[in-house]
């Protein structure tokens, strides 16, 4: 038995030749129709006259449109309509897969003189149903009544019947594959994906949140929850928070719905404190972008970059304040100066006094900015140019330039890729045959590369990863990027063993490689990437000599042995069988020896080897991680938080010393962050400006002393 639950989803849509597309990430999204939807544009009006009416999602923003071969004006007032003129048209609109509309420059003061007038209501918190009509174009019905969609972008609200990760077995609930404890079934309630409860437990996913209070227990997003005591993220309490008086914000209009929220003294971001932040003054600029009366916050860490007052969001590519513009990139980095002339172009493409770059200013290049106009995050033309990144690609006169996919343009007749113009390709004759397989005739290219052997017409899936065609396999990795190609073999009857195995009625093949002497009637898999015949046993495609198959045991996804030998994968240790113990998935040992994968730990005492934590092993000697041997003493060698040793000299995160720390007063305070009297630490490196006294942990990446914030950056806690 599987359980749903009723979810809301908000959606901000524009609608681009009869196609909705994300506001969000460009995506192309189609609703499953008809749609019962709220519509929660505030700014979204309907327009009815005696001759006809508008649904009108566009932005607040007064101006002219033209709309089936008439100027239109958004006034205060409702729309006017007058006959058309270009010089009139100072937006772009898409109606039935036309565009309509030049941008120009033009005064809005005047008010057409025709008395054609459409009257108006808000439909802000109106319930509607979203259809789809038989020419494709699509209407809302409201009150009965059926409206055409114009002057795009939809904004709205649904709710769907999702199907949770919560199933029923009997007398056993299930999240997927994981049994739900404590749960009374006949009780038992769905709050929402994650989250579920019975009288008396709550449980977020099929883990027990012990501390909740089922009465009063409610879901806030996907994420969020709150009961009369506390405020939770998953199944974690939010340390801190104020329950009673914990919201979330809004943020719809800043593309942020449902990131921040706030109680009585603080702010979050998906349930993280942003530490410092002025409640009173906080405000929500973009996305991931906030800011109060003294910081800049970009994922809820402050940006000391910034000034707070004139900052200001321009594209999902750049921001900027009073100083200049700066890239929104992972390292973000100052591109322009407050006087310089910065034009973004979109898509990571932008202009600085007239010096074009993509992405930073350590890729100028030149091109006709009167012309210029960027096709996606990587494609970009001018008049006589094409560009991929910074680079040139296409140089002559064309007509069209379109994507045809991530990595290929089509141009005109001709096919370019990321790498010039695709010799041999014509785009009347292109075309894909499967991702990222094109035919053109009676060619076979893999992107942008012509196979030489390859053949199109015969071209087909095996699986997921595997290809092929009369006489060549293709295989792919899992990043689908090509493997290899196994070229003039017998392709008509082979045989999937499995996502690594297949055959031939002649040959065994691991991925690409040949089993040299595999006997394709009797041959089997086993486990982890472990195989048999009659004769051998295999590890991938080498064949493990000394073993019997016939008397094989595997014992994890490294070791496999018969009566007398051991292997590692696909190496022999010197191992009695008889006497072996096998400690974890790489280290095993005998009345002898000790191995750690493959390595012989020379000098290890056999006998008092043991496993101390995840990461270190000891014996009667020494201390170790892995195959090293640490200089500790075994006598007097303590385990800490599962990757700290320490004696009375030395303190060791896993394999690494951390130089110089304070034995005495050492401790660990989480998430791989030490102290001693005199220094913080972040895994072995010493934290900079830190204090050990007042240094804590706030949250995931976030940390402060009474002096100083502190993040995580290149796998250092860095000082903000």
């Amino acid at each position: 038995m599987k359980y749903y639950f009723q979810a809301q989803y908000h959606q901000r849509l524009d609608l681009f030749d009869n196609v909705f597309v994300s506001m969000a990430t460009g995506n192309v999204i189609e609703p499953s129709l008809p749609l019962e939807i709220i519509i929660e544009s505030e700014d979204c009006v309907l327009y009815e006259s005696d001759n006809g009416s508008i649904i009108d999602f566009s932005p607040k923003t007064l101006g002219y449109y033209w709309i089936t071969g008439e100027t239109c004006l958004r006034t205060r007032d409702g729309l006017v309509f007058e006959p058309c003129d270009d010089k009139d048209a100072v937006q772009y609109t898409y109606i039935d897969g036309q565009l309509y509309g030049k941008k120009v420059n033009t005064n809005l003061s005047q008010m057409p003189t025709t008395k054609k007038r459409y009257h108006f209501r808000k439909l802000n918190g109106c319930k509607a149903q979203l259809k789809q009509n038989d020419d494709s174009s699509f209407t809302l019905e409201i009150d009965e009544k059926e409206y055409p969609i114009a002057l795009h972008e939809l904004e709205f609200s649904f709710f769907v019947n999702e199907e949770t990760g919560f199933t029923q077995d009997g007398e056993q609930l299930y999240y997927y594959d994981r049994p739900v404890p404590q749960l009374s079934l006949a009780d038992f309630k769905v709050l929402h994906f994650n989250y579920a409860k019975d009288n008396h437990v709550v449980v977020c996913g099929a883990d027990v949140i012990s501390q909740a209070d089922a009465a009063t227990f409610e879901v806030i997003t996907t994420t969020l929850a709150k009961d009369k005591n506390h405020v939770y993220e998953f199944s974690k309490i939010i340390k801190g928070a104020d329950a009673k008086s914990f919201v979330v914000i809004d943020g719809k209009e800043q593309d942020a719905y449902q990131q921040y929220s706030k109680d009585k003294q603080t702010v979050y971001y998906f349930g993280e404190a942003i530490i410092g932040a002025d409640l009173a003054s906080f405000r929500i600029i973009h996305g991931r972008y906030s800011a109060d009366k003294n910081w800049v916050y970009r994922s809820g860490l402050r940006i000391a970059l910034f000034d707070a007052e004139s900052f200001y969001y321009i594209s999902q590519s750049f921001v900027g304040d009073k100083n200049g513009i700066y890239t929104d990139f992972l390292n973000i980095t100052q591109i322009a100066q407050c006087d310089d002339v910065f034009v973004d172009y979109d898509n990571d493409y932008f202009a600085v006094n007239d010096t074009l770059y993509w992405a930073d200013k350590e890729h100028p290049f030149d091109a006709d900015l009167a012309s210029f106009s960027s096709i996606n995050c990587t494609w970009a033309k001018d008049e006589t140019h094409i560009y991929y990144k910074d680079e040139v690609v296409y140089k002559g006169g064309y007509e069209t330039a379109e994507i045809f996919d991530e990595l290929l343009l089509r141009v005109d007749d001709k096919i370019i890729s990321n790498r010039g113009i695709i010799a041999g390709a014509n785009a009347k004759e292109w075309h894909l045959l499967i991702f990222p397989f094109y035919a053109c005739a009676d060619r076979l290219f893999y992107q942008q590369e012509l196979l030489d052997k390859g053949d199109p017409n015969t071209f087909e899936a095996l699986d997921d990863n595997r290809f092929k065609d009369k006489s060549n396999v293709y295989i792919f990795d899992n990043d689908f990027e090509i493997v290899d190609t196994i070229v003039d073999i017998n392709t008509e009857n082979i045989v999937l063993i499995d996502e690594c195995f297949f055959k031939t009625p002649d040959t065994v093949y691991f991925q690409e490689l040949a089993i040299q002497d595999a006997d394709p009637d009797t041959f089997e898999v086993l486990e982890y990437g472990f195989s048999r015949d009659k004769k051998a046993v295999f590890c991938n495609q080498e064949k493990l000599p000394e073993l019997n198959p016939l008397d094989v045991t595997i014992l994890n996804h490294n070791f496999i042995h018969d009566n007398n030998t051991l292997y590692y994968q696909s190496t022999r240790l010197d191992i009695e069988v008889s006497n072996m113990k096998v400690l974890n998935d790489d280290i095993v040992k005998d009345n002898r020896h000790v191995y750690y994968k493959t390595h012989y730990l020379t000098g290890a005492e056999a006998s008092s080897y043991q496993l101390s934590t995840w990461f270190f092993q000891r014996d009667n000697q020494g201390i170790y991680h892995n195959q090293h041997r640490l200089p500790l003493n075994a006598d007097e060698t303590v385990f800490l938080d599962e990757v700290y040793a320490i004696d009375n000299l030395r303190v060791f995160f896993i394999d690494s010393e951390i130089m110089d720390a304070d034995v005495s007063s050492f401790k660990v305070i989480g998430n791989n962050v030490s102290v001693d009297k005199n220094n913080v630490y972040f895994r072995e490196k010493r934290v900079e400006h830190a204090d050990p006294a007042s240094f804590k942990i706030m949250g995931y990446a976030q940390f402060v002393d009474d002096n100083h914030q502190f993040t995580i950056r290149n796998g250092h806690i860095v000082c903000l």
